[in-house]
């Protein structure tokens, strides 16, 4: 991205040269919306870094922790579904990719999914843990990728690799997005 703002500070100072004012205005605004999308990601970056380590390994506790944050924070409405049951405790470092893929999905729906309803149900079956996020906003087309576009996406994706598990983003335009998570549970038999 660096590389790419200089290439691009560089054309736009050949253009005020050769007296081409507009083509040197492009190519500034150009590297504005550049400037703008690398501070984003840097500031995703280091919100993941300074992410707090949950405070217990009780997930539905952690899970329940979040839910409160974010309705109070940013008036997300959430129907928060815990498993009927007990829920095994997880690793700290499960516990912690886990809170932060939930994390990272409820803030998506915060600044792009212009919900109304947010879902989160969570169980346990066997040796596996399933977790689900769905919101009714208005989804987004996922086969569409664009240059710097879904990086929070891809982060969770990297996050639930780490715990061996499995996660899958449905979204239909218009209708919502549900993101589902599974996970092994790796502490073995209890």
């Amino acid at each position: 991205t660096l590389s790419y703002i200089g290439l691009m500070a560089d054309q736009a100072t050949e253009y005020l040269s050769a007296g081409k004012d507009k083509a040197a205005l492009e190519r500034l605004q150009k590297t504005r919306e550049t400037i703008e999308k690398a501070i984003h990601e840097v500031r995703i970056a280091i919100t993941s870094l300074l992410e707090e380590t949950p405070s217990s390994l009780d997930l539905v506790t952690c899970v329940s922790e979040v839910v409160e944050e974010f309705c109070a924070e940013h008036g997300l409405n959430i129907l928060w579904q815990p498993a009927i049951g007990h829920i095994q405790d997880c690793s700290l470092q499960v516990t912690e990719q886990v809170i932060n893929i939930l994390r990272e999905a409820l803030n998506n729906i915060v600044h792009h999914s212009q919900s109304s309803q947010v879902t989160i149900c969570l169980s346990q079956e066997g040796r596996h843990y399933s977790m689900i996020i769905e919101d009714d906003g208005k989804g987004f087309d996922s086969s569409l990728p664009k240059p710097g576009e879904h990086f929070g996406l891809r982060i969770m994706q990297a996050r639930a690799a780490r715990i061996g598990g499995q996660l899958s983003i449905v979204s239909t335009i218009g209708i919502g997005t549900r993101v589902l998570l599974i996970w092994p549970d790796t502490e073995g038999e209890r």
